[in-house]
């Protein structure tokens, strides 16, 4: 982009043809230069393949979701500590966002001494809360976790995201598993947060529709079809009651 930008320097205001940056550009209010951005090369045709496989892995979730979302090349951010920007999140019908993510990897990288993907969330806690109340949106009573879904694989981790929607809309307390770990740890996890019951996606169940549905009291595991998890979670967590 600097390439670019610096080849149409002409097109450029002052302040800008002094650091033609994206970031100096994309902040800059000059009508005339507008141009000159919507032209540039687009940041998409050059992503790394990790880079290109996680967006893709996201934009299917959103998908899976059903939530409506615009890739936005223009976001960025001037906090320094801040590589980029990774997401912002605005409500219907408004213009500045609600919810900002960073990318702080190399931040938090420098502070323990080895590779850690790390992100910063700024969230307009007001506005959240007006949007909640608004949509009439409950929140679980319980104060503890009911489920815990573990995933192993990629493909797992995309079939965790509408399975763990599911399981808020139902109402249940559930936490999502987000680190590729050993099931060994994420069960840990479960145990340390005292989950009733763990769900764990494979690979081979992300491919044939299943669950495994774990009794962490017990340990006892069974293979349950996903349209069919609801009804026997219902059943199962009643008897545990």
């Amino acid at each position: 982009f600097q390439s670019y930008a610096s080849d149409r320097k002409g097109e450029l205001c002052p302040t800008c043809a002094v650091n033609p940056n994206f970031a100096t550009l994309a902040r800059c209010n000059v009508d005339y230069q507008s141009g000159v951005i919507m032209e540039a090369p687009s940041i998409l045709d050059h992503l790394c393949v990790s880079c290109h496989t996680a967006l893709s892995s996201l934009l299917e979730s959103c998908d899976d979701l059903d939530v409506m979302y615009n890739i936005d090349q223009s976001l960025f951010t001037s906090d320094p500590e801040a590589e980029q920007t990774a997401f912002a999140i605005r409500f219907e019908g408004e213009v500045t966002p609600a919810i900002i993510g960073y990318n702080f990897n190399k931040f938090a990288t420098s502070i323990v001494g080895q590779p850690l993907n790390a992100i910063g969330i700024i969230i307009d806690m007001q506005r959240l809360s007006n949007y909640l109340e608004a949509g009439h949106a409950t929140l679980p009573d319980d104060s503890y976790v009911k489920i815990f879904v573990a995933q192993l694989g990629p493909q797992a981790k995309v079939c965790c995201v509408p399975l763990i929607q599911s399981l808020f809309n139902a109402g249940y307390s559930a936490v999502f598993a987000t680190e590729s770990e050993s099931i060994t740890q994420q069960l840990l996890v479960a145990t340390r947060l005292n989950a009733r019951i763990t769900l764990i996606v494979g690979q081979k169940e992300a491919v044939n529709g299943h669950v495994i549905l774990r009794d962490m009291a017990s340990g006892l595991q069974d293979n349950v079809i996903i349209e069919e998890l609801l009804p026997i979670l219902k059943e199962r967590l009643a008897v545990m009651t």
